[in-house]
């Protein structure tokens, strides 16, 4: 009920890209979102256009989430119920992700004398050095002198070409991106910037601290007021060229703190944490600081999703993942996201083939998941033990051999042993197969299952 009121309010506020901010702060969980949109039959129409076409401008997302047999089935139920056609219309755009043709690359200028090269947007973003786009529409232009307009010939109906143009000097990432954000920063505000992080000293003060993480944030809003399709490259572009990998542990926990307090959308916040959180937990291999693990629980409380998506399954899914990383994912599990969330942890982790894993100390928090014993339905264990099967069966030579293994095996008996009893038989088989200390004591907890 509480996703229905919310989306609803987001429709009814804030429009489609209201409905489009919505889908991105619920990316991580769209086949409830599709469930919640297909029962909506009873909202007036103009409430379902709307969601609608804010669910037509995220088809991708979508169409990355869901199988070809879900959306079938969606696109079956929807036509059944749903007797607009305009909204089936829409539900077919979201479903086959049907795209307009792309327009076409010359047209004819006003005076069809000169052919015109068409800007057409693109939110392909490379690094290194960029020219600077030229608009041929205009017939005076210090870069275009009209002598070099491309003209038609009376006899023929193709384009001659046109005369080589000037080179044009190529311009560095920082220029750009002032260019992308309208004139918001100039290319010396962002040089400035980047110095101030790269020379901020560890003892730099509170206030100097909070001011620099208020430029990063201003410097990024400006690239959000973007087109949806092109703002996020360019964001992942000013975060690798503000080298946030730079700022100290404590500068960190306030741009996190203040990332989180501006409630851009999940999908950009994500971004901004990758370059910054994230990065520097992946790199620790000693303990984690203090000021990491406060803004790991900042994010696990206001933002789970990214924190179970973003942080928890990278980092447990890490080939390099090491003691110190394992660590603070277990205090962000256990002081962070609660037992409340453990069944959408345990569903991202199985699958993400955490149980995989080689390193003891990845399963070790995987035990210790399930060791809170937080409720989970049958269908999750069902998850839960077909996984085992296959890891045993993918990896013998490591996960037979490995005592945590077991360990996990023991304790999702042990702890859900009501939903273990149709899996008996299953679970029997990959427990012969480990060779541990451990599988004989997995053996007979199995055995107790009646």
């Amino acid at each position: 009920m509480e996703l229905r009121a919310t989306l609803v309010a987001a429709a009814v506020n804030g429009g489609v890209h209201g409905v489009a901010a919505h889908i991105d702060d619920h990316v991580g969980d769209l086949h409830s979102y599709l469930s919640c949109v297909l029962d909506a039959q009873d909202l007036p129409l103009g409430v379902k256009r709307v969601i609608w076409s804010g669910m037509v401008h995220r088809a991708t997302r979508f169409a990355a989430a869901m199988d070809a047999t879900r959306t079938s089935h969606a696109l079956t139920l929807i036509s059944a119920v749903e007797t607009d056609r305009y909204v089936n219309h829409l539900a077919r755009l979201v479903f086959q992700a049907q795209k307009p043709p792309p327009p076409a690359a010359w047209m004819p200028s006003v005076d069809t004398c000169v052919i015109a090269r068409m800007s057409v947007p693109t939110c392909n973003v490379s690094t290194g050095k960029r020219a600077v786009d030229v608009d041929l529409t205009k017939p005076s232009s210090p870069s275009t002198p009209s002598s070099k307009r491309i003209k038609l010939d009376d006899d023929h109906d193709s384009g001659i070409p046109a005369a080589p143009l000037d080179p044009i000097d190529p311009i560095d990432d920082i220029t750009y991106l002032a260019m992308k954000m309208d004139k918001r920063a100039s290319a010396s505000q962002i040089l400035a910037l980047v110095s101030s992080i790269k020379s901020t000293p560890s003892s730099s003060t509170t206030s100097d601290i909070a001011s620099r993480c208020d430029a990063i944030l201003h410097a990024a809003s400006s690239l959000l007021q973007l087109p949806e399709y092109c703002s996020t490259p360019y964001l992942e572009l000013l975060c690798s060229t503000l080298a946030l990998t730079s700022l100290s542990d404590d500068a960190v926990l306030v741009l996190t703190t203040k990332l989180v307090e501006a409630k851009w959308t999940s999908y950009d916040t994500a971004v901004v944490l990758e370059s910054t959180l994230l990065v520097r937990v992946q790199a620790a291999t000693s303990a984690i600081p203090r000021s990491l693990l406060k803004a790991l629980q900042v994010v696990a409380t206001s933002l789970p999703h990214i924190a179970i998506d973003r942080i928890l399954v990278p980092v447990l899914t890490s080939a390099t993942a090491n003691a110190p990383q394992c660590e603070a994912m277990t205090r962000l599990v256990r002081d962070g996201l609660g037992p409340s969330l453990t069944p959408l942890i345990v569903t991202r982790l199985i699958a993400a083939n955490v149980l995989h894993s080689p390193h003891d100390r990845v399963l070790l928090v995987v035990q210790q998941i399930f060791n809170v014993k937080a409720p989970l339905a049958q269908d999750a264990i069902d998850l839960v033990v077909h996984a085992l099967a296959r890891a045993v069966s993918a990896s013998p030579a490591t996960t037979t051999a490995s005592i945590k293994f077991a360990s996990v095996l023991f304790t999702v008996v042990t702890k859900y042993a009501a939903l273990c009893v149709r899996h008996r038989d299953a679970l029997l088989a990959i427990a012969t197969k480990c060779t541990s200390s451990m599988a004989k004591t997995a053996l007979r907890a199995i055995d107790k299952l009646a």
